[in-house]
């Protein structure tokens, strides 16, 4: 059985995100900042490391 490979929704742009990162720091919601700061960085990441294997094809 072969899985289709779910598409993600398209990123919000860089400054949305900066400024969710924002309201939850001034409302003192610490972890939740963390948590949202550590996927969008894991999604840059994915998304760098994709883009530089198709280069190098």
């Amino acid at each position: 059985m072969s899985r289709e490979k779910l598409r993600r929704a398209a990123l919000p742009p860089v400054q949305e995100n900066i400024d969710k990162l924002e309201k939850a720091i001034n409302e003192g919601n610490f972890y939740g900042a963390q948590q949202m700061y550590k996927s969008i960085s894991a999604r840059e990441t994915e998304g760098n490391l994709k883009n530089l294997m198709r280069e190098k094809r």
